[in-house]
């Protein structure tokens, strides 16, 4: 089995919402096709605000796509310059806990510093054991002292 990313295109929009679709049914998380569509499309058209990945499985020459992976970009004062943000990471849910997100990251990893990123950031479930395991085995450190507090802002106000 062969797993890698490729950057979609728009005629792979229908497939991209359907995954979305599923990880937000999964995560609990309210779902906007049209809002989702018109960001995937600004992602695809401005690659400098960050990047959308399918993560495909190609097996006996059969290429199934099996997740996908959005990051976005940012400044830290904390890194000393440009990073890059693992947003989501989702696979469909046969093919968690078989080495797929272990193949993944260090392709985001490579991306990000091809990017010129000091650094790599996700957010994790605190509750979500195994994710955190996950992230370890990679040396991604828990920030203890941290949380993140958010407010969703209406720009066209």
């Amino acid at each position: 089995m062969n797993i890698s990313l490729h950057s979609p295109s728009i005629e792979f929009m229908p497939q991209l919402l359907s995954l979305s679709k599923e990880m937000h049914t999964h995560e609990i998380l309210p779902y906007d096709e049209d809002r989702l569509t018109a960001f995937f499309l600004f992602l695809i058209e401005n690659p400098s605000y960050g990047d959308i990945f399918l993560i495909s499985a190609n097996e006996a020459e059969e290429k199934n796509i099996i997740g996908f992976v959005v990051i976005s970009y940012s400044y830290s004062v904390e890194f000393l310059g440009k990073i890059a943000i693992l947003e989501q990471m989702f696979l469909l849910t046969d093919w968690r806990r078989q080495g797929v997100g272990s193949c993944i990251l260090p392709l985001i990893e490579a991306h990000a510093i091809s990017k010129k990123c000091h650094a790599l950031t996700s957010e994790v479930n605190i509750a979500n054991s195994h994710v955190r395991a996950f992230y370890e085995q990679f040396d991604y450190m828990l920030h203890r002292q941290h949380c993140i507090i958010s407010k969703r802002l209406d720009p066209k106000t």
